[in-house]
């Protein structure tokens, strides 16, 4: 989803002290259409809400999407942002190897923000929730034991600074650093891809369901506190949603 404009927000319009998920006032903005990599596509037979999810497991285990000649909007420089979505890990994918949920391809080696499954870069296995930045470091991460055949919110967030992980309900415990302060590259018509960290790569794939993936470019979840209320219905586009894809019946993202 694209074109939302950073805004302000009432405080009136969400608690401070709430547990549940912050939204704004509903946008409505343009659409993308990303392409399917080794077969990857929409599957109806599985979703979180709505109709379907992205498969980018059968048939291959290096299968991701992708949105060429990308610009924006998406997280950059040093600014607020939430990335979360919904996972879906077959249990014969195992936790022995990682994998990337989305990253900013502006080059190999040009910092664009990334979400990786895994403590580090082909480092401490699946079950982890990390931050990176794209052929440049491996950022802040927080170990989580991902469930096996079960769909699970996850969430990455960036708030003034600090750098939060959120799993199943719960605020996880963080470790590393220098995130909080990292300089993400801008999109530049790069490739911002889904699923993997390199659109050609073998390694670091999901081999898993996702579903309502949303980038958002300020925080969604107040870090003051060790628990959320895990969203109970499809997200929606909001002014400050950069990108939100449904997954229900095409690779599309959503308008409103």
């Amino acid at each position: 989803m694209l074109g939302a404009a950073r805004t302000a927000w009432s405080a009136r319009a969400w608690a401070a002290t709430s547990t549940t998920r912050r939204t704004t006032t509903a946008a409505t903005l343009g659409t993308f259409t990303f392409s399917g990599i080794n077969g990857a596509t929409y599957t109806t037979s599985l979703s979180q809400f709505g109709g379907g999810s992205l498969d980018l497991v059968s048939a291959g285990n290096n299968r991701s999407i992708e949105q060429t000649a990308w610009s924006g909007p998406y997280p950059s420089g040093t600014g607020d942002f939430c990335i979360e979505g919904w996972v879906y890990k077959p249990a014969a994918r195992g936790t022995a190897t990682t994998g990337d949920a989305i990253v900013n391809n502006i080059t190999s080696s040009g910092g664009g923000l990334g979400i990786r499954f895994g403590q580090g870069y082909n480092t401490g296995g699946f079950n982890y929730l990390s931050l990176f930045a794209r052929g440049s470091a491996d950022l802040d991460y927080a170990a989580f034991t991902w469930p096996s055949d079960a769909w699970c919110h996850w969430a990455v967030q960036r708030k003034s600074s600090t750098i939060s992980f959120w799993a199943n309900g719960n605020k996880l415990s963080k470790s590393g650093g220098s995130g909080g302060t990292y300089n993400f590259a801008a999109p530049s018509s790069s490739i911002l891809t889904i699923g993997s960290y390199d659109q050609t790569g073998t390694d670091e794939t999901m081999r898993s369901y996702l579903d309502e993936m949303c980038v958002s470019n300020s925080w969604r979840y107040d870090d003051t506190k060790s628990t959320y209320t895990i969203p109970t219905a499809a997200f929606t586009v909001d002014t400050i949603t950069d990108m939100l894809i449904h997954f229900d019946s095409s690779l599309t993202t959503a308008a409103t």
